[in-house]
């Protein structure tokens, strides 16, 4: 019988009614994203909370500062969640600051202490 592939949509021949794509190579191909069956939308989230994309590989807060700002980050620029919530990522939450006000600031609203960040 003759099939449409799911993939490449050319028609090829199956033997088995539940075969989908002609080829295996057609099959790995669409099986990526959320054409996958573990995809999750994504996202992955850190222990911390901090939220990161995986189509990027960069975090959510820096994306939005980059769209918000319409340039890409330097590296030296730090991100701070004015809240604390490192999953509210809302731009008014948002501020860029260097290595040295963003450690500053956490030393001075106390989230920081000996090096590590306290709830």
């Amino acid at each position: 019988m003759k099939k449409l592939c799911k993939n490449c949509r050319n028609n090829f021949y199956h033997i088995d009614k539940r075969q989908k794509f002609c080829n295996r190579k057609c099959f790995l191909s669409w099986n990526l994203g959320k054409n996958h069956h573990g995809w999750k939308g994504g996202i992955k989230t850190r222990p911390d909370g901090y939220v990161r994309d995986s189509k990027t590989d960069k975090y959510v807060h820096r994306l939005v500062m980059e769209r918000h700002l319409g340039r890409q980050l330097k590296s030296w620029e730090h991100i701070h969640h004015k809240d604390g919530n490192p999953k509210n990522n809302v731009i008014d939450n948002l501020m860029v600051l260097t290595n040295s006000e963003h450690r500053k600031l956490e030393v001075k609203t106390q989230k920081r202490l000996n090096g590590t960040f306290c709830k």
